[in-house]
C-alpha cells in the first residue's frame, strides 16, 4: 500500500499515515526500511500491513513525470476533521465534566470567580486543596485553549492555507516547483547577462587583433562560446518562465476552486467547536464554584469572617455577592458594579431548575406539577403543554433542565416527539434529562426507553417520595 505521512514526532518515532482511500494508520520508526531517508510530514511512502501494523516502510521515490495538474489529496471535510483531531485530543481530558448537572455562563462569572478565589485564599490559604487547585488549573488551561482557538481561527481565509492547502501534496509540490523555476530562471538571466558582458569584452579585444595573430582564433572561439552560453541561458530561462506561469495558473485555479466551500464549512465547524469549548467552560465554572464553597465552608477563618460580617445564607457566590453589593450605594454604582448586579441575577437564574411537562391531558399535568411543587428547598420553574407542537416552539426560545413526558401523546408518537425535540438548535448543547411517565413500567417500555435514550422511567401514578427522589437525582 501507499500513503502520505500526515504526522511524525521525531522525539518518540511515532507517526501517522493517510492512505489514498483516506484510512489512517499509526507507524513506528522501528519498521522503517531505508535508513538513508528520514520520515517527514508530507512524504509519500509504501508499506505492508500485518495485524494493523505497518511493516517494510520506505519512501516512494519521486517520479520524473512533469506535474500537469493538481489533484485533490484530501477533501475539505477530511482536512477539517484532520485539523480538529489535535483539539479533540486536548478536549478529551474535559469529558469527565459532561455529567455536571449545573452550569454558569463563564464569560459573565469569570472575573468574579477569580476575585472570590483570591479573597478566600487571603482569609485562609489552607482552604485550597490539591483537588481545588487542579480544577482551577484546568479552568485556566481551557481559557487559554479557547483564546488560542479564536486567535488561530478568526480568519477562515487564513485557515484555508494551513488547514486545507497545507495537506494537498500536489499543491505543495507545484508551489515549490514554481518557486524553484522562477529562481532558476533568474539565475539563468544573470548568467546570460554575464556572458553578454564577457562576449563584448572579447569582441572589443578581437577588434585590436589581426587574423594572423596567435590569439585571434582563440578569442574568436571565446566570443562564439559566450554567445552560445547567452542564447542557451535566455532560452532555458524562457522555458522556465513559461513553466512557472503554467504552475502559477494551476495553483491559482486550485486555490480558487475550493476556497468558498472551505470557508463556508470551516465557519460552521468553528462555531460548533466554540460552543463545545464554551459548554465545558460553563460546566467547569459551575463545578469549580461549588467545590470552592464546599472547601470554604470547612474553614474556620472563612466561617468566622461570614459570622463577624453578619453574612446570612449558605456558602455560595450568590450569598457573597449579595454581601458585597449590600455595602454599595445603589444610586452611585459604577459600570463594573452594575455588571455585578446583572451577574447576581444570572446566578440566581442559574440555580433555578426549569422543568417542561408534556402530557396527553391536563389531569396528568396537574399531578406532576403538584408533586414538583411539593419538593421543599428547591426552586423549580414549571412549564407545560398538552400540545407537542407548542412544546417544540417553546424550546426554540427557552432551555430546560428536565423534560417530563407521557408515554402516549395527543399528536405524535413519543419517540418521534423526542427525536424532533433533540433537533432543536437552542437545546442541542444543553445538558437536559428526560423522565418518561408510563401507564405501566413493563419490559417493553424499558426497552423502548433505552432505545430512545430516556434517562428514567416512572409510572403515571407515582409515590410522592419516589417521584421526589427521582427528580433530585436527575437535576440536582
Amino acid at each position: 500500500m501507499v500513503g502520505k505521512i500526515i504526522l511524525y514526532d521525531k522525539n518518540d518515532g511515532q507517526g501517522k499515515v493517510l492512505t489514498e482511500d483516506k484510512k489512517s494508520f499509526q507507524f513506528n520508526i522501528a519498521n522503517w526500511k531505508n535508513s538513508k531517508d528520514t520520515p517527514i510530514k508530507g512524504m509519500h511512502i509504501s508499506f505492508d500491513i500485518e495485524d494493523n501494523e505497518l511493516l517494510n516502510i520506505k519512501k516512494v521515490e519521486d517520479e520524473d513525470e512533469e506535474l500537469s495538474e493538481i489533484k485533490l489529496f484530501l477533501d475539505i471535510k477530511g482536512s477539517i476533521a484532520l485539523y480538529y483531531q489535535k483539539i479533540d485530543k486536548t478536549l478529551e481530558s474535559y469529558r469527565e465534566y459532561d455529567s455536571v448537572k449545573g452550569e454558569f455562563e463563564f464569560l459573565k462569572i469569570r472575573r468574579f470567580l477569580n476575585t472570590t478565589y483570591k479573597n478566600l485564599s487571603e482569609m485562609d490559604s489552607g482552604f485550597i486543596t490539591p483537588h481545588l487547585r487542579e480544577v482551577r488549573s484546568k479552568l485556566v488551561r481551557l481559557v487559554n485553549i479557547r483564546e488560542e482557538f479564536n486567535r488561530k481561527n478568526s480568519s477562515p481565509k487564513v485557515a484555508y492555507d494551513f488547514v486545507f492547502l497545507a495537506v494537498q501534496q500536489d499543491y505543495i509540490n507545484a508551489f515549490k516547483e514554481e518557486d524553484l523555476a522562477r529562481s532558476e530562471a533568474d539565475t539563468l538571466r544573470a548568467m546570460a547577462k554575464a556572458a553578454d558582458q564577457k562576449k563584448k569584452e572579447k569582441e572589443n579585444l578581437l577588434t585590436t587583433l589581426k587574423p594572423k595573430d596567435k590569439m585571434f582564433a582563440s578569442v574568436q572561439a571565446e566570443v562564439k562560446a559566450f554567445n552560445k552560453q547567452s542564447v542557451d541561458s535566455v532560452y532555458k530561462g524562457s522555458v522556465l518562465d513559461q513553466r512557472a506561469q503554467f504552475l502559477a495558473r494551476l495553483i491559482n485555479d486550485f486555490r480558487e476552486k475550493y476556497q468558498d466551500e472551505f470557508i463556508e464549512l470551516f465557519k460552521i465547524s468553528v462555531e460548533e467547536y466554540e460552543k463545545v469549548i464554551i459548554n465545558y467552560l460553563n460546566k467547569l465554572a459551575y463545578f469549580f464554584e461549588v467545590l470552592m464553597w464546599e472547601k470554604a465552608k470547612k474553614s474556620e477563618a472563612i466561617s468566622g469572617f461570614f459570622k463577624n460580617s453578619g453574612i446570612d445564607g449558605d456558602f455560595s457566590s450568590i450569598t457573597y455577592l449579595k454581601y458585597f453589593l449590600k455595602g454599595l450605594n445603589k444610586n452611585q454604582l459604577s459600570h463594573e458594579n452594575k455588571k455585578l448586579s446583572i451577574l447576581l441575577e444570572h446566578l440566581e437564574e442559574s440555580i433555578r431548575k426549569k422543568v417542561l411537562i408534556i402530557t396527553k391531558d391536563s389531569y396528568n399535568f396537574k399531578v406532576y406539577k403538584d408533586l414538583l411543587e411539593g419538593i421543599e428547598g428547591k426552586e423549580i420553574i414549571i412549564d407545560g403543554f398538552v400540545s407537542e407542537l407548542k412544546a417544540l416552539n417553546f424550546v426554540k426560545t427557552y432551555t430546560i433542565d428536565l423534560l417530563i413526558v407521557d408515554e402516549e401523546l395527543d399528536q405524535m408518537d413519543v419517540d418521534k416527539f423526542i427525536k424532533d425535540f433533540r433537533k432543536i438548535e437552542n437545546i442541542k448543547t444543553h445538558n437536559f434529562k428526560i423522565l418518561l411517565m408510563a401507564e405501566q413500567v413493563t419490559r417493553e417500555i424499558v426497552a423502548k426507553a433505552k432505545k430512545i435514550k430516556i434517562n428514567a422511567i416512572l409510572s403515571q401514578d407515582p409515590e410522592e417520595e419516589d417521584f421526589k427522589q427521582k427528580i433530585l437525582k436527575l437535576i440536582y
